[in-house]
């Protein structure tokens, strides 16, 4: 009997390490990332899962940055905190609360506002009193710019 609680403890064990989330992309990147808390311009991985995003970035085989995009936090390292004091933190003006998503989805910002169709892709201008945001997405590169808030986002895919 205690052979047989010990078997299926130990069964249990191994299928719940066996559900891993889904990966639907991993794609290795050249990335820029410049605001007042970093500057990098290295090798990076963004994998995409069902519910989460993973961007890291290495220098010399070093982990730089190891950032978690979860559907209510992000979390850099161990340290974790909701998007939208995320985006204050990073970004400088709090935002909408899926600004990074879409970023490293290569998606439009603001539910597409300003959007303008150019070959291979798009781009947005976004202004106001917080922010002067361009954006361009084309197949496989992202150019992200707050020149109010000083950040830079650049992203090419790595073929």
């Amino acid at each position: 009997m205690r052979l047989y609680n010990f078997f299926i403890i130990f069964m249990l064990f191994l299928a719940g390490c066996s559900f891993k989330e889904q990966v639907y992309v991993s794609k290795s990147l050249h990335v820029s990332i410049k605001s007042k808390k970093i500057a990098l311009n290295e090798t990076g991985f963004l994998t995409l899962k069902e519910h989460s995003k993973n961007l890291q970035i290495f220098a010399l085989a070093n982990p730089l940055l190891d950032l978690h995009v979860k559907s209510e936090d992000v979390c850099e390292g161990l340290q974790c905190m909701d998007k939208k004091r995320f985006n204050e933190d990073f970004f400088g003006y709090a935002h909408y609360k899926d600004l990074i998503d879409n970023i490293l989805d290569f998606a439009p910002l603001y539910e597409k506002k300003n959007m303008h169709n150019i070959e291979g892709g798009f781009e947005q201008i976004l202004q106001t009193k917080d922010y002067e945001i361009f954006y361009r997405v084309t197949k496989d590169t992202l150019y992200f710019k707050d020149s109010k808030n000083g950040i830079l986002i650049k992203l090419k895919e790595l073929k």
